[in-house]
């Protein structure tokens, strides 16, 4: 979030060696549910979600919904990475694909809403 109280997508996190992995800054979510689980966290060119099914093979396209403040959206992605978090829980890395400006603005104001911790309850 900026000084202005505006989350900012872009700012790409550090590694150790100086590498930047990240292309977007991300932001922790609560309460904000999509067709594959919960999403934990949202950037500007994906989002992690925590699920209890079997995650689909990296690679996998996929379309899901996610809850944003004007209902449900669809987006489509990819599976970049998955790991086991627990012994039914999995998080799923997946990557937008094909977003245009309408989805772009959709996500930043969820990533907003998250940010400033207003539940979005449906």
């Amino acid at each position: 979030m900026d000084d202005n109280g505006q989350t900012r997508f872009g700012s790409p996190t550090n590694v150790p060696g100086g590498e930047q992995r990240r292309r977007h800054g991300r932001v922790v979510c609560q309460d904000i549910k999509c067709t594959v689980g919960e999403v934990v966290d949202l950037s500007a060119s994906g989002m992690r979600v925590e699920t209890g099914r079997k995650c689909p093979a990296i690679g996998t396209e996929i379309t899901t919904m996610i809850e944003t403040l004007e209902g449900p959206l669809p987006f489509a992605g990819v599976v970049v990475w998955s790991r086991r978090v627990g012994l039914f829980k999995f998080h799923i890395g997946i990557e937008f694909r094909n977003l245009n400006d309408a989805m772009r603005a959709a996500l930043a104001r969820l990533a907003r809403a998250s940010a400033q911790n207003e539940t979005l309850r449906y």
